[in-house]
Order: structure tokens, then C-alpha cells, then sequence
């Protein structure tokens, strides 16, 4: 974590900083409660982790911050109350706190149970609450961002929850048997129209990383110089009918496009499509939260490995950007001669720009 700054946050602030938290961990729950137990705790593959063990470590998070902070200040320790679960199973690598269960062994130890997760979440909420309350004017700035940093770490794990309930649910070809997460909303229209269009983007000198006011995570600090040649990008994503154009020309049989390591992928996990994807008569289909569907030709492609983007992009005569290319790309702003935090500006995205979470659309927008 960053070094505490000389700075404090105001009473405003804080109350923000609580509704913050307060909606994030409701947004959890919410993606959460559709699931039955006996589903809550199944680890559907060594990548990912059982939605039970995401909504508890998540909360582990939070009580390790309590703890840190009331070492500090002794009026703290009057707002926490520890939880009698057995945490030991909740810590993913961070090795300071030993006791680190490997990932592959998570779905093994459904400890705690759904139920102690949840009083267990709800205890660690009522703690963060009243914890951040005991600021009556002014918070911290060093505190400040470690709750900032749990709340956008929780947001990680929505979209990893996500992830592994849809890896889960696929495996059940009845397209009933699936996640009903309520109230699906449908797709905005975007007028979006897939183009092959290429933007030139010019080369030199480039400030790498954040430098700004704001939250950032350790590994975007410090802004750095570096050199970029001047290149191309594409302005929209690889759609899927792009990418079956690909597969149609043998696209997963032809090794001259792919890494080494991805070939042997590709031949021992017998790749031949997208994760998900199924041919049925000719035409591709997958099974997402909707049920079982038609692959929309429109819609760019997910799912899929770096591997696989690679070859895609070495059979279309072309290579994937860099982290600096992507990034300069996307926000850097030659008008103002700055960073805009979107491609768009500083407005806050919307549905029109993004598949947003909290739209709860659940599907890929155009």
C-alpha cells in the first residue's frame, strides 16, 4: 500500500466514502443470492474460486484493514468486533498474513459455510461503518485510500464472481439450468457498426502509468517516460464474425500463428472455438445467463485466451498493442495535450460507452 500522505478528507467525504461501501457490498449480495448453496460452493475450475469463498475473502480484506488501523488509534478498537469464523481459508497470497490456501484447493474447504459467510459479512459491514463514523470531521488520507483500495478490490471479485458463475452454469447443457440473476436488462442500442478503420497514432516520448488526483492501484505509480514508435490501432474490437472467419480458415489447426506454449494448448485441451462456443448445423452458439443462443456476428468476441488473440491477430497480418500502445491509445487526448481517464473524456461512462456492471445487462454490448 502507498506510504500515508499529509492530507485529510472532510466529513463530506467520508459519508461519500461509506455510501460507496454500502452500495458496493449490496452489489455483491446481489449478484450472489440466486444461487443455491449446493452451487455457492462449487469451484467449477483451478482458475477460478466457489462464489462462497469470493464473498468471504472479500471481507477478509476489510477486517485485515480494521486490524491494521487499530493498531494506530485506540479508539478503533471499540468499533470491531472480531468474527468467531475460522478465516484461515480466505487468504489468497498475501504473505504477511500466512496461512495461504492455493488456489486449486479452495473448492475443497467450503469453510466458512454460506451462512457464516453472510453474518459474517454483515458483522465486518456494521465494523467499517462505524469505524469510518469515528471520524467526525476529517478522515485520513492514509485511510482514505485503504478503504478505497478494498472497495475497488471487491469490485474485482464481482467480475471474477461473474466469471466462474458462467463457467459453472455451461457445463449443464439444459438451458434452465442456469444463473437467474432478476430483472436483466436489455441491450442499449449503440449504433455500433464493426470496422476494420485503423487510427495512426503518432510516436515519441510518453508518460506511462498515473499521475494525478484520484485512486490508483500500486502497480500504475510511478509515471515513467518511455519511447513509442508511432503505430496503428484498430478502432473497434475484433468481432466474432471476425474471428470465425478466422477458425473457417483453419485458424486452430495451423500452428504457424500460434506461440509455442499456445500450440500445445491448443492440442492438448483440443481448442477449436471461444470458451463456450458450439457448432450446431453449421452456425455457433453459447450457452450465457439469456440461456442457450445464436453467436451475434455484431457483438465483439470474449472469451478467449491471450493465445488465441495472438493467432487472430497473426493471421489477419497484424500484432496485439503493447501496454503503453493501448494505453496512449485510449487515453491520451491530443486536443488538450492530457490524460482523460476514458477514451471519451472525463465523463463517467454510461451503457452508450460500456457494459456496466450496476446496469446488470450481463451480456457483451456493441
Amino acid at each position: 500500500m502507498l506510504k500515508a500522505i499529509n492530507h485529510e478528507i472532510t466529513n463530506s467525504s467520508t459519508n461519500e466514502l461509506i455510501l460507496e461501501f454500502v452500495e458496493l457490498r449490496k452489489k455483491t449480495m446481489e449478484l450472489f443470492n440466486p444461487l443455491k448453496t449446493e452451487d455457492a460452493v462449487i469451484q467449477s475450475d483451478p482458475f477460478g474460486s466457489p462464489p462462497n469463498w469470493h464473498i468471504a475473502h472479500v471481507t477478509w480484506f476489510y477486517q485485515k484493514i480494521l486490524e491494521k488501523h487499530s493498531k494506530e488509534s485506540s479508539k478503533i478498537k471499540n468499533t470491531f468486533k472480531t468474527s468467531e469464523i475460522n478465516t484461515d481459508y480466505l487468504n489468497s497470497y498475501y504473505q504477511q498474513f500466512k496461512n495461504i490456501l492455493p488456489k486449486d484447493q479452495r473448492g475443497r474447504f467450503p469453510r466458512p459455510t454460506v451462512s457464516q459467510s453472510i453474518e459474517y459479512r454483515k458483522t465486518i459491514d456494521k465494523s467499517i461503518i462505524n469505524f469510518l463514523k469515528t471520524f467526525k470531521k476529517k478522515l485520513p488520507e492514509n485511510i482514505k485510500y485503504d478503504i478505497l483500495l478494498a472497495n475497488h478490490h471487491e469490485m474485482q471479485h464481482q467480475e471474477l464472481m461473474i466469471y466462474d458463475i458462467q463457467n459453472y452454469f455451461a457445463r449443464f447443457s439444459d438451458p434452465v439450468d442456469n444463473y437467474n440473476i432478476k430483472n436483466i436488462n436489455k441491450k442499449p442500442d449503440t449504433r455500433y457498426r464493426n470496422s476494420r478503420k485503423m487510427v495512426e497514432i503518432d510516436g515519441g516520448i510518453y508518460n506511462l502509468g498515473f499521475k494525478g488526483i484520484g485512486f490508483s492501484y500500486d502497480n500504475e505509480l510511478p509515471e515513467h517516460k518511455i519511447y513509442l514508435h508511432p503505430y496503428k490501432i484498430d478502432i473497434t474490437p475484433v468481432s466474432n464474425d471476425d474471428f470465425i472467419k478466422f477458425i473457417e480458415d483453419d485458424g486452430y489447426k495451423r500452428f504457424e500463428f500460434w506461440l509455442a506454449d499456445g500450440w500445445e494448448k491448443v492440442k492438448s485441451e483440443k481448442w477449436n472455438s471461444p470458451l463456450y462456443w458450439f457448432e450446431r448445423d453449421g452456425k455457433w452458439f453459447k450457452k450465457d445467463f439469456t440461456g442457450i443462443k445464436e453467436i451475434d456476428l455484431e457483438e465483439p468476441v470474449v472469451n478467449i485466451s491471450y493465445y488465441e488473440a495472438d493467432a487472430y491477430a497473426k493471421w489477419i497480418g497484424k500484432r496485439l498493442p503493447t501496454e503503453a500502445e493501448w494505453e496512449k491509445a485510449a487515453s491520451w487526448n491530443e486536443r488538450l495535450q492530457e490524460k482523460t481517464p476514458y477514451p471519451w473524456g472525463n465523463e463517467n461512462p454510461t451503457e452508450e460507452h460500456a457494459n456496466l456492471l450496476e446496469k446488470v445487462i450481463m451480456g457483451v454490448i456493441r
